[in-house]
């Protein structure tokens, strides 16, 4: 059996810890932004998710919440039009105790349902 599902998402960006920011930024356009250092850097937003799913890729467990998460990034799902980019990720989350298809952390196969 297949199971489909689409989300669609818009993001607002800021700085961590940042509620004072009001910065609007175009998200199809590259992102000029100072880091800590006061570098001043040039990002896009696929590179942002880029990086978040390279830190996600792996299961976090977090035992006080009771939960995991990963976030995979998908090559076959990106396209581009003049108005808008698009790309696609699997998140899989869960809370301990719920009903899912639980993935080996090594393997990425399924150990159970």
């Amino acid at each position: 059996m297949n199971h489909l599902s689409i989300t669609v998402c818009s993001f607002h960006l800021r700085k961590f810890n940042s509620k004072t920011n009001k910065d609007i930024y175009d998200l199809n356009k590259n992102i000029s932004y100072i880091n800590d250092n006061e570098d001043h850097l040039i990002t896009s937003v696929k590179e942002m998710f880029m990086a978040f799913s390279s830190s996600y890729s792996e299961s976090k467990k977090d035992d006080d919440k009771k939960k995991t998460f990963s976030c995979t990034y998908l090559p076959f799902g990106d396209f581009s039009t003049e108005k808008y980019n698009g790309f696609s990720f699997e998140i899989q989350s869960g809370y301990y105790g719920s009903s899912s298809t639980i993935l080996d952390a090594d393997t990425r196969e399924k150990s159970m349902r």
